[in-house]
C-alpha cells in the first residue's frame, strides 16, 4: 500500500529523517512499544501525540504529554483536534515536525536539500512565505499612501476653512480701495470678510530717515512668491509662509536706495496669482 503522508524531522534528533505512513492512525511518542513514531527526545511524553485521517482529512491531537503539543505557536488543549495541511509544522516538546501529504510526499523527500546544520532548507515554503510576506508589505504600503493622502487633502481644507472664517480676522478690516497711510493697524487684503483686494494692498509713508524698519504680519501665504513686497515700483522681498493662521510679527528693512528722503513713499503687498485666481490671503499691523 502507497504512503499517505510522510512527517519529517525539521529540529531534534535525527534532523531530516523522513517516516512515511499509510494507516489512518499514527502515534507519536517516546517508548518504542506504542508508538509508530519514535522520537529519542527527553521533552517527549511515552505517548505524546496522535495524528489520525478522518473523512478524508488529516488531524493532529495532544496525548495529556507532558511538555505539550503546539501549532501555529499554541498549545493544544486535551482533547482539542486541529486540522493539518500539507507543509503545516507543528512541535511536540522541542522537537519540531513537518508534515508532507500524500502527493508530495515523495517527491519533497527525494527533493529536499539539507543545511551544514542539518536542517532542511524548504525551498517552497520559504518562497511561499515572501510572497505572502510581499504582498502584505504592498497592502500595509497602499493603506499607509491612502491614509497620509487623506490626512494632507483634510490638512489643506481645515487650513482654507480656518483662514476664510471671519475668526481669523482680528481687527477691524479696511475695505477701503485707496492707499492706506502708514501705520495701518487693519486687516487688508482678500478673504471672505475683505472682498476688496483680490490682487494687492497699497499703502503710503513718508520716510523721515534713510534706514526704515517695516513690522508687519500676514496671513494665507501657501508658497514661496506668492505674495510680492515692492518699494516704490522695485520689489525688495517676497512675504514669508503663513499657511493655517497668521504669521509672527516680521521686521522688513527697507532698503535705502529704494526710498525717497523726506518725501512720498509706495508700499504694495501684491498677490502674484490673483486674478484671474481667488486665492485668500491678507496682511495686517503694518507700522
Amino acid at each position: 500500500m502507497s504512503a499517505r503522508f510522510s512527517i519529517v524531522i525539521v529540529k531534534g534528533p535525527s534532523v531530516g529523517e523522513t517516516y512515511s505512513f499509510d494507516q489512518s492512525i499514527v502515534s507519536i511518542g517516546r517508548t518504542a512499544a506504542e508508538n509508530d513514531l519514535v522520537l529519542n527526545d527527553r521533552s517527549i511524553t511515552g505517548k505524546h501525540a496522535r495524528i489520525t485521517i478522518e473523512r478524508g482529512r488529516v488531524y493532529l491531537q495532544d496525548l495529556k504529554s507532558t511538555n505539550g503539543t503546539y501549532y501555529n505557536g499554541a498549545a493544544l488543549q486535551v482533547g482539542e483536534k486541529v486540522r493539518l495541511e500539507h507543509r503545516d509544522e507543528f512541535s511536540l516538546g522541542k522537537v519540531v515536525l513537518e508534515y508532507l501529504e500524500l502527493k508530495d510526499a515523495e517527491t519533497d523527500s527525494a527533493d529536499r536539500d539539507v543545511t551544514p546544520e542539518g536542517i532542511p532548507a524548504r525551498k517552497d515554503k520559504e518562497k511561499k512565505v515572501a510572497r505572502k510576506g510581499v504582498m502584505s508589505l504592498l497592502q500595509r504600503k497602499s493603506v499607509r499612501i491612502s491614509l497620509i493622502v487623506f490626512i494632507i487633502f483634510f490638512a489643506v481644507i481645515l487650513g482654507l476653512k480656518i483662514f476664510s472664517e471671519p475668526e481669523i480676522i482680528v481687527g477691524p478690516p479696511n475695505l477701503s480701495k485707496k492707499p492706506i497711510f502708514l501705520p495701518a493697524p487693519d486687516v487688508y487684503g482678500y478673504t471672505k470678510s475683505i472682498p476688496t483686494r483680490p490682487h494687492q494692498a497699497i499703502f503710503k509713508f513718508t520716510a523721515k530717515s534713510e534706514r526704515i524698519d517695516l513690522l508687519y504680519e500676514v496671513g494665507g501665504v501657501d508658497y514661496d512668491g506668492e505674495i510680492s513686497i515692492i518699494l516704490n515700483g522695485t520689489k525688495i522681498a517676497n512675504a514669508p509662509l503663513a499657511i493655517k493662521s497668521w504669521s509672527d510679527e516680521q521686521v522688513l528693512h527697507l532698503p535705502r536706495k529704494s526710498l525717497v528722503k523726506n518725501g512720498e513713499n509706495v508700499l504694495v503687498f501684491k498677490h502674484t496669482k490673483n486674478p484671474p485666481g481667488k486665492e485668500k490671503w491678507a496682511v495686517r499691523n503694518l507700522r
